[in-house]
């Protein structure tokens, strides 16, 4: 699957948050290229990479799961379709912990168990979320123009209050997945 947009507010932090006093202790100090998780080889958070720089993406479905491959930063999800509820011990990750249902057509996957990361990073600026962000997507297939159309919210009481929401759109590929592989940018923004 190739890529498509991001819903974004201009400027700032993304649309319908604010950040808490926790929030914004996270970012404080954060300037510049030097943090951009991208340039060290960390993936920015399971949004914004699902579709940046149209890198095809890979989805491997079985009867008990799904999962994303991300053709950006190697994330690899798994969406477990026989679960109900998270395991009290998920190890916090860049992905995290993902259970799946069908609604109709639409797949509708839960994911808690996140380290923390940025919801945004870069020239618009920077906002956390923290390991207790909780997000909600909503995935559609449409079979005329081969798309995925996916909605997503998250909330994090301890660093963001309100809803951060968007969705983005991705297509069908006749380009074949490859691993990304990434260099580490790290010592050429530092030096700059």
């Amino acid at each position: 699957m190739g890529g498509g947009g991001m819903g974004m507010g201009g400027g700032g932090l993304p649309g319908g948050i604010e950040l808490t006093a926790a929030g914004r202790a996270a970012i404080e100090g954060l300037a510049g290229r030097q943090v951009n998780p991208r340039h060290f080889c960390t993936a920015t958070n399971i949004f914004a990479d699902w579709q940046f720089d149209r890198h095809v993406n890979e989805i491997i479905q079985t009867e008990d799961s799904i999962t994303l491959k991300y053709g950006l930063m190697d994330i690899e999800r798994t969406i477990y379709m026989m679960m109900d509820e998270h395991p009290n011990d998920v190890s916090p990750s860049r992905a995290g912990h993902s259970i799946g249902r069908w609604e109709g057509s639409t797949l509708v996957v839960d994911t808690v168990g996140f380290s923390e990361g940025y919801l945004q990073a870069g020239g618009r600026g920077f906002a956390k979320h923290s390991e207790a962000m909780h997000t909600v997507e909503r995935i559609t297939y449409n079979a005329e123009n081969q798309s995925l159309t996916r909605e997503y919210t998250a909330e994090d009481p301890m660093y963001f209050t309100g809803t951060y929401s968007g969705r983005d759109v991705v297509y069908a590929s006749d380009v074949p997945f490859e691993p990304y592989d990434c260099t580490e940018l790290k010592d050429e923004f530092i030096q700059h």
